[in-house]
């Protein structure tokens, strides 16, 4: 454990995550030798799944624009990110249960599905080994970048010169790489859970969400660790207002992106296309998707656009806890009503499971957190952060 977090108790907070993590999961485990068609624990798994996946993602991805385009918010909260991106070679092994459970969440992984016309038109696609092979490769691909980050960050903390002109010339093609998986990977997890829709802008969509959730989590860590040097030395005014303008950023593009993609469709009116929004505006899923709205958009625009918001750390950490709570939502009515059309229902399992899978994820985050210093002090982007004396 580095020097510099023995100020903060992770042992305390591995401790507790691991706990709510084994509670969670076994709550899961239960469910799925008393549910005999064992669909219902599956979905809750993998909407918690989506949702845990999109630290690590969201994380990589800031580390590459970081990386590329610099900014002092990106190598002030640099160790944040890579303690989540680097819980994706774990985040992998959570795969293992969608893996099992195959043919209770995708119509096309079940037999009857060779009686769909449309399905066998995307047969070569959508298929149980390809679905793994791409899995595999997505993470493979994933943990070899955050790998190659990881090693040139640990040689830059020994005084490697030579180890900071590497990351932004490794990062520019990392990012079209990262958003051409990304893409693919919800494609595969999500979309396909109803194989006879498709949008173009769904991969987007992910990716925003994915990113604003991130910086939501780095908020909210880093207020907690505020107070320990080194960090309290770079929290400053000016990181408070880059980290909530970056919020805003984000949340304004998940609004366009998923704004313009109901557009489209609803204008298009084409009944392969309309349905999926059909299925989320009644049966009283029409409720959560105006919560989606207020929650994931109105709400934290108008906060962000408060610069007294943007003043304090803690003030901006609450509203990243609320924007967590939206993205949860977001996930919800996106996984949810396809498997359940009748009517809105959020099971118990889908909070226990989440809180399960978080909890484990949050136990491995800490421990990467802990094992490094809290900031790179050697990199040169930091000792400007550093040399500058003044408050802002």
């Amino acid at each position: 454990m580095s020097e510099q977090m023995k100020n903060l108790d992770t042992k305390k907070a591995q401790g507790l995550s691991l706990k709510v993590g084994i509670a969670g999961l076994a709550l899961f485990v239960v469910a799925l030798f008393f549910d005999k068609t064992r669909s219902q624990a599956f979905e809750s798994y993998l909407l918690s799944f989506a949702f845990i996946a999109s630290f690590g993602l969201g994380s990589l991805f800031l580390l590459l624009l970081q990386n590329v385009c610099g900014g002092r918010w990106g190598i002030s909260i640099r160790r944040l990110l890579e303690a989540a991106a680097g819980t994706l070679p774990f985040t992998a092994l959570l795969l293992i249960p969608i893996f099992l459970g195959m043919s209770s969440l995708y119509e096309w992984a079940r037999p009857e599905a060779a009686h769909d016309h449309v399905i066998q038109l995307k047969a070569a696609y959508l298929n149980v080994p390809a679905f793994i092979l791409r899995s595999v490769i997505f993470f493979a691909i994933w943990s070899f970048i955050v790998n190659r980050l990881l090693t040139w960050t640990r040689a830059e903390d020994r005084g490697d010169a030579l180890a900071s002109a590497k990351f932004g010339m490794f990062s520019a093609p990392c990012i079209v790489i990262y958003a051409l998986t990304m893409t693919f990977a919800s494609f595969d997890w999500l979309m396909s859970i109803e194989a006879h829709w498709f949008s173009t802008m769904f991969g987007v969509r992910y990716g925003a969400g994915a990113a604003l959730g991130s910086i939501a989590l780095a908020v909210i860590v880093l207020n907690k660790i505020k107070d320990i040097e080194p960090i309290k030395s770079v929290v400053r005014f000016q990181l408070c207002s880059d980290l909530g303008n970056l919020m805003l950023a984000f949340t304004m593009f998940w609004a366009y992106v998923s704004f313009s993609e109901f557009l489209i469709i609803w204008s298009a009116n084409l009944p392969e296309e309309r349905f999926w929004y059909a299925e989320r505006l009644q049966g009283g899923w029409q409720v959560l998707s105006l919560a989606l709205i207020i929650s994931h958009f109105f709400i934290p625009f108008l906060f962000l656009m408060n610069r007294s918001i943007k003043k304090r750390l803690d003030r901006l950490a609450k509203l990243a806890v609320f924007i967590l709570f939206a993205r949860f939502l977001d996930f919800a009515w996106t996984v949810i009503p396809s498997f359940h059309t009748e009517g809105m229902r959020i099971h118990l399992l889908d909070v226990t499971t989440f809180f399960g899978l978080l909890g484990i994820w949050l136990f491995v985050y800490f421990r990467g957190l802990s094992s490094r210093p809290l900031i790179a002090a050697l990199s040169p982007r930091m000792k400007e952060v550093l040399g500058d004396g003044h408050h802002d």
